[in-house]
């Protein structure tokens, strides 16, 4: 299944600084900047042009080819003959893809297989017990000797023909977004109470336009009468297109003064904020299928619909914060900081079931999935800082150092609900705890540091494809790196190890119900840098 995209961005950015020397402002800042990124691809095409007055025939339907190729070997062991070269070939509109058929005896067959099945050279699975750990994989290049791969190019990518005669351009996926913001900030200086108060204060404009292109397909599949593989039978095929237009204004305001001189500081800041969603989200894209084959028990499973979101809203939010810094000495640093969101709206970033729909008005109902806005939140929370170099140890231990941070954060009034009873659910992607500590050491060639990271539990996707919402459970990685460069300029070397305590990442929807469990490796790199 060949594949091609093109993507082009264009940026553009002017800012001036304006020194005013006035006793309140003292300097103005304006400009603007924008961006316009646009990609478009094609993948696996084809298409009904035409679906005939039978809507579960393909004898009358007007369909093109797709750019996929399907090579099959069929093994049969009363095959004495190694027929190792196509025995039918045809561009099978039908199916929409190009395919062969070959016929293989059983002793061939396993030749071939024993030749092309290799061992992954590394261990993947560790600590799983009696579990094996690794697995083995077919090298391609070794079947595709014997199977017949000339019809495997890019031919059908873009445009094709279709069984009428005419040449039709694929669907491609399409997409556009141009941006341009335009801002005003003055910064402002003066004393109060023998303080000396700074900040800023200012707007931004944001304008955001978004278009796309995608398709449309509704499909129903039923079993075959004789027992063998079910037939899905594609009901209708359209090109789809959305713009999606909309202009924000974006205060902000800051203001910190030092307490104590150069000891004790505090700032405090407002901000609305936005975060547009994704461009893929947006898509205009709709997939529907309806199952008429009954599984082992006689049961059907529901139409479902997998799309895009057109009208998903992007992350509006009010944000406050205060925080308090002091310094010790010269080589430390304390920090505590307060926080809290007023969030407007916001988007769950994976697809989530939001009910039965009738899609095409015919009184079907599909399990509808799509990405969604909730409504509104609040979070707040704080975070604790600290920061020292342990310059007072004595020779080369006088390198070391230590940073750490602490933040807690809790949602509440989150307009987010459980499409299975209607409970209510945390805020996605929000983990109420989240914490690192880093360890360090500078001094002479030596760079030096060992970091983990901790984040608890948190909401990943509001309902999957059951209804059940699904949580990450929490996670601690421990990375570390090595580096000597004897000097700012020259050869520099770096050994690094990632995710060193063999972390996993698991996914559950309930106590018991496990989706999901990933491990990523431990990794090892080793490398260098030249500077000149």
């Amino acid at each position: 299944r060949p594949s091609n995209s093109a993507s082009e961005e264009k940026q553009y950015k002017l800012d001036f600084d304006y020194e005013t020397n006035l006793p309140f402002i003292k300097k103005i800042e304006f400009g603007g900047r924008g961006t316009d990124f646009s990609t478009k691809g094609y993948g696996y095409g084809g298409y009904i042009i035409d679906g005939g007055t039978n809507d579960y025939s393909t004898a009358d339907d007007t369909v093109i080819y797709t750019n996929a190729v399907n090579s099959t070997a069929t093994i049969l062991s009363t095959q004495t003959a190694d027929q190792t070269s196509p025995t039918a070939a045809s561009a099978a509109y039908t199916t929409g893809y190009w395919s062969t058929t070959e016929t293989w005896s059983r002793a061939f067959s396993n030749a071939v297989f024993s030749q092309a099945m290799t061992q992954l050279p590394d261990a993947f699975y560790y600590g799983g017990g009696s579990l094996p750990s690794t697995w083995l994989y077919p090298n391609f290049n070794q079947v595709a000797q014997y199977l017949d791969t000339s019809h495997f190019n890019l031919n059908n990518l873009t445009t094709t023909t279709g069984n009428d005669g005419k040449t039709y351009e694929q669907i491609p996926y399409q997409i556009q977004e141009q941006t341009d913001a335009l801002y005003l900030k003055f910064n402002y200086e003066f004393p109060l109470f023998d303080y000396d108060v700074v900040g800023n204060f200012g707007w931004r404009r944001v304008h955001t336009k978004t278009t796309g292109t995608g398709a449309q397909t509704r499909s129903e599949t039923y079993a075959a009468t004789n027992g063998g593989t079910s037939t899905t039978y594609v009901l209708s095929n359209s090109i789809a297109s959305m713009t999606k237009d909309y202009t924000v204004w974006l205060p902000s305001f800051n203001v910190g003064l030092w307490l104590q001189p150069n000891k004790l500081s505090a700032r405090a800041g407002f901000a609305q904020l936005m975060a547009r969603p994704r461009m893929d989200y947006l898509m205009p894209t709709v997939s529907c299928t309806t199952d008429n084959s009954p599984d082992a028990n006689g049961e059907f499973d529901e139409p479902s619909c997998s799309a895009g979101n057109p009208n998903l809203k992007p992350y509006r939010a009010n944000q406050y914060d205060l925080s308090f810094e002091w310094y010790p000495n010269s080589d430390t640093q304390l920090s505590l900081g307060l926080f809290y969101k007023d969030i407007k709206s916001f988007y769950v970033s994976s697809r989530t079931l939001i009910g039965k729909v009738d899609v095409y008005g015919d009184g079907v109902l599909y399990n509808y999935n799509t990405y969604i806005n909730g409504q509104g939140a609040k979070i707040s929370g704080l975070e604790l800082t600290g920061k020292t170099a342990l310059t007072w140890l004595p020779g080369v231990f006088s390198g070391f150092g230590v940073d750490a941070n602490y933040t807690y954060q809790e949602a509440k009034d989150v307009e987010l609900y459980s499409t299975l009873d209607g409970s209510p659910l945390p805020f996605p992607g929000l983990s109420k705890s989240s914490s690192n500590l880093t360890v360090w050491y500078d001094k002479g060639p030596i760079n030096a540091r060992i970091a983990y990271n901790y984040r608890s539990k948190y909401l990943s996707s509001a309902a999957d494809t059951s209804g059940q919402p699904v949580f990450k459970e929490p996670t601690g990685y421990l990375d570390g790196k090595v580096t000597w460069k004897p000097g700012p300029k020259g050869l520099q070397l770096f050994v690094e190890g990632k995710n060193l305590t063999k972390e996993e990442e698991v996914s559950t929807a309930g106590d018991i119900r496990l989706i999901e469990q990933g491990y990523f490796g431990r990794r090892f790199f080793m490398g260098f840098t030249y500077k000149y």
